[in-house]
């Protein structure tokens, strides 16, 4: 038997149980606690492997949308390069125009050195192809622009005779030099004076 005495004022009090009965106890009770222990330690282990696999899927997600962040990156660098190459290859021959015209103006002028009329009417039109060349030059500074492969238009008056004019001086030197021939007919045009982008005009006329 296992017991236990307790003393009263003027007695005693013993208690005593079994000791089969006693250790019987203890060991359903360690085995409870045992198996109570065995049900955290898979809780943990499974809520561990659980939130490992959860941070694995993150991880891979992440992994996924930063490399489909760098093939849209790539994508847009290249768009932009090929856009740059396209404007710098149609640019390289829309700036040879003007500048052949102020070229052949300048000729024209030192032809007729005495002819006040006809300076006059070269210095105009050197000022104009200057003017042309100088919006053809802004273009190719705007990267930006470039880049983003659209074109912003802009309203403005203009005169289509005195463009058409003006247009047919620039490509005269190139058209005299290979011994061409252009003639320009401007028939039934009911409104001289529009509104409209001039530099595209002329880069689409030029062309």
């Amino acid at each position: 038997y296992i017991g236990r005495m307790t003393k009263g004022r003027d007695y005693y009090v013993y208690m005593f149980i079994d000791e089969q009965m006693a250790f019987a106890s203890v060991f359903k009770n360690l085995l409870v606690v045992l198996l109570l222990y065995i049900f955290v330690v898979a809780s943990v282990f499974a809520f561990r492997r659980r939130s490992n696999a959860q941070l694995l899927k993150i991880q891979m997600m992440q992994e996924e949308a930063y490399k489909q962040k760098l093939l849209q990156e790539a994508k847009r660098a290249d768009m932009a390069n090929n856009a740059k190459t396209e404007f710098l290859q149609r640019m390289s021959h829309d700036i040879r125009t003007p500048i052949n015209g102020i070229r052949g103006m300048i000729e024209v002028a030192d032809y007729y050195k005495d002819d006040l009329k006809k300076q006059d009417e070269c210095r105009r039109k050197i000022w104009d192809a200057s003017g042309y060349l100088l919006e053809l030059i802004n273009e190719v500074l705007d990267m930006a622009r470039i880049e983003s492969g659209r074109v912003s238009l802009v309203e403005e008056e203009f005169n289509l005779s005195e463009l058409v004019d003006n247009l047919v001086t620039l490509v005269k030197p190139g058209i005299d030099q290979h011994k061409h021939k252009l003639e320009v007919h401007v028939k039934n045009i009911e409104h001289e004076d529009v509104c409209g982008d001039t530099l595209r005009i002329q880069q689409i006329f030029t062309n």
